[in-house]
């Protein structure tokens, strides 16, 4: 019985970029395309197809690390991109306003001036 060889590194890695597809479902490398050609011409010539994409952005804390990494065509990394970057701003604007020292209203506790009944104003002791 013989035994399968294993894959090179070069060979899973042409085998990721012959699997991906773009938003529409076509895929970025056609079967054509690839069939004459060996693992590192593949990854020679579709590798510029390809961005890595962080699946959390680094805005938010995501580790760049490889299993916060994925394969995207270019287009469809441009478009998470535009996404992602109106998410963050949006996430920034509500920190921004729920951390937003507010000035205290005139005359309450938390002002460090007071009115007495005569209508003078002091500051609070």
């Amino acid at each position: 019985m013989n035994r399968r060889r294993k894959l090179t590194r070069d060979e899973r890695y042409a085998a990721v970029i012959l699997m991906l597809r773009r938003g529409n479902g076509e895929p970025i490398v056609s079967y054509r395309e690839a069939l004459t050609m060996t693992a590192r011409e593949i990854i020679d010539t579709f590798e510029s197809r390809v961005h890595w994409d962080h699946n959390i952005p680094v805005a938010w804390g995501g580790p760049t690390h490889p299993a916060n990494m994925t394969p995207l065509a270019i287009e469809d990394h441009a478009n998470k991109t535009r996404r992602d970057l109106k998410a963050i701003a949006k996430v920034k604007r509500a920190v921004r306003k729920a951390t937003k020292r507010k000035r205290p209203m005139p005359g309450s506790r938390a002002s460090k001036w007071r009115k007495r009944m005569d209508g003078t104003v002091e500051a609070r002791p």
